[in-house]
């Protein structure tokens, strides 16, 4: 998760502009609840990650791998790739759905 104005662009809204149906919560502004709950949550374990996102009402992930590219410094990026495969993989295991677009980005239902 990215604090606003941070955010890269809207590189991130793809997801949200090509589907019908889908609600949409994007990056949130420093310092406000949403934001301190965004910034709690990314640190947790991948297990304990899914769990609060699912308690707080969301029904999938999207994940741009991207996104990590544009961090920057090479330590970011390790560290960044590193949780993203760990979310990843526990992703693929409670998955409804999972939903690809290239080799970048990929949607979870959960």
């Amino acid at each position: 998760m990215i604090g606003f104005p941070d955010g890269f662009g809207y590189s991130l809204l793809k997801g949200y502009l090509y589907s019908e149906n889908l609600r949409w919560s994007y990056t949130a502004i420093d310092f406000r609840t949403s934001s301190n709950w965004q910034k709690e949550v990314i640190t947790l374990d991948p297990n304990k990650f899914i769990y609060e996102l699912k308690k707080a009402g969301f029904r999938g992930v999207y994940l741009d791998k991207g996104v990590i590219n544009h961090m920057a410094s090479e330590t970011d990026k390790v560290s960044y790739m590193k949780k993203y495969a760990k979310i990843e993989k526990n992703l693929r295991k409670i998955s409804k759905n999972t939903i690809y677009s290239g080799n970048q980005i990929v949607f979870f239902e959960i």
